[in-house]
C-alpha cells in the first residue's frame, strides 16, 4: 500500500510539473499570416540588410506579445545570432533621454555609458548606430527595434525619438527594423506629418477570438498528456491514460463549457485562461490526484467575484457615506451641473 502511494505521489507531481511548464510555454500560434509576415520582415532585415517598420495592432489580451515572442524564437533558430534585439517600453522609458539611455546599454556602446551623453539625441543615436558599423555595409550588424506600448512614445516631446528612427529605417543608413506594438486603431493619427511620412504604414491587424470550440481545443493541448515527452517516461501509462480520459470527459461536458464560454466572453486574454488553468492545477494533490468538477466549481466561483464589490464590504458606514458623494459629484461635473 505505501509503495502504491508513492508512486502515485510521483506520477501526480511530475504530471503537475510537466503542465505546469507547458502553461508556461508559448501556445501554438493562431495567427499564422500575422507570423509568416512578420518572420519575412525581420528575415529581410537580418539577412539581406533591409531596414523596414511596422505596427503590430489589435486590443490586449489578443496575442500581441506572444506572436512577437514565436517571431523572435523562429527567428533566432534560422539566423542564429546575426542581429542585435533592443526593447523599448513606453510605460517604462517615458522621455528620449531615458530611452537613449536604455538603447546605449542593450547595444554595450561603451563610450557613451554613465553619465558621457552630451548633444542632441540625433546625434547621439547616429553615434550609436555608426559605433556598430563596418566598413562594408552588407556586414553591418542588422538591429531589430521593439517598441512595446508604441502609442506613449507619441507623447514625447516632438516625437524626436520616433523620427529618428523611422528616419534612419526609411534612408537604409543602417540595416534596421523598428517594429511597435500597440493597441490604439487610430496609431497613425497620433503621429506628427514628419514621422508620418517615414513609417512605411505596415500594419499587422489582430483580433481576439471568441470561438468556444478554438479555446476548448486550446485548453486540451495545455491539459492533455497524449503527446510523448522525456518528462513523462517515468510516469505510468495508467496513470496517463486515467488523466487523459477523465479530463476529455470534464472539457466534454456541458457545464465545464459553459463555465469557459463566460470566461471568453468576460475576458478573451491568454493570460487570463493561465491564471483559471493554473487554479485548476493547483487543486491536484495525492488525496485528489484527478481532475473533477469540484474544481472548476471552487476556481469559477472565485474568478466570478467582482472585486469592486468585495472591497466595499469592508467599508464603514461613513465611508460608504463618502464613496456614494463621490459618485454623485462625479456625475454632476460629467453633466457640467452646479454643486450647492
Amino acid at each position: 500500500m505505501k509503495m502504491l502511494d508513492e508512486n502515485l505521489e510521483f506520477d501526480v507531481k511530475a504530471v503537475r510539473k510537466f503542465l505546469k511548464e507547458k502553461l508556461v510555454s508559448s501556445p501554438p500560434n493562431k495567427h499564422y499570416e500575422a507570423f509568416v509576415e512578420l518572420l519575412s520582415l525581420l528575415k529581410r532585415t537580418v539577412s539581406s540588410g533591409e531596414s523596414d517598420s511596422a505596427l503590430i495592432v489589435g486590443p490586449r489580451g489578443c496575442g500581441k506579445s506572444s506572436l512577437l515572442d514565436s517571431v523572435l524564437k523562429e527567428l533566432s533558430n534560422s539566423e542564429g545570432n546575426e542581429y542585435l534585439l533592443v526593447k523599448l517600453n513606453g510605460l517604462v522609458q517615458t522621455d528620449d533621454n531615458l530611452a537613449l539611455r536604455a538603447i546605449i546599454q542593450q547595444l554595450h556602446v561603451k563610450e557613451l555609458e554613465g553619465d558621457q551623453i552630451t548633444g542632441s539625441f540625433s546625434d547621439n543615436l547616429m553615434f550609436v548606430l555608426q559605433s556598430l558599423k563596418t566598413c562594408d555595409r552588407q556586414n553591418t550588424v542588422p538591429i531589430i527595434f521593439i517598441l512595446d506600448e508604441f502609442q506613449l512614445f507619441c507623447n514625447h516631446k516632438n516625437q524626436t525619438l520616433l523620427y529618428n528612427l523611422f528616419d534612419i529605417s526609411k534612408s537604409a543608413q543602417a540595416p534596421m527594423c523598428v517594429i511597435g506594438v500597440t493597441t490604439r486603431y487610430d496609431i497613425t493619427e497620433l503621429l506628427e506629418k514628419r514621422v508620418s511620412s517615414r513609417f512605411s504604414h505596415r500594419q499587422i491587424l489582430l483580433m481576439p477570438n471568441y470561438d468556444l470550440n478554438e479555446r476548448m481545443s486550446l485548453i486540451s493541448y495545455y491539459f492533455l498528456l497524449k503527446k510523448k515527452s522525456p518528462a513523462l517516461r517515468k510516469v505510468s501509462q495508467e496513470f496517463i491514460k486515467k488523466w487523459d480520459e477523465n479530463t476529455e470527459t470534464l472539457l466534454n461536458s456541458s457545464k465545464v463549457m459553459g463555465y469557459f464560454r463566460k470566461q471568453l466572453d468576460m475576458e478573451p486574454s491568454l493570460k487570463a485562461l493561465k491564471n483559471v488553468l493554473f487554479s485548476l492545477l493547483s487543486g491536484i494533490s495525492l488525496s485528489n490526484p484527478f481532475l473533477s468538477i469540484s474544481n472548476f466549481d471552487e476556481v469559477f466561483q472565485k474568478y466570478s467575484i467582482d472585486g469592486k464589490v468585495e472591497y466595499l464590504k469592508d467599508l464603514s458606514a461613513l465611508e460608504l457615506c463618502l464613496f456614494q458623494w463621490l459618485i454623485m459629484w462625479k456625475y454632476m461635473k460629467e453633466n457640467h451641473s452646479i454643486l450647492k
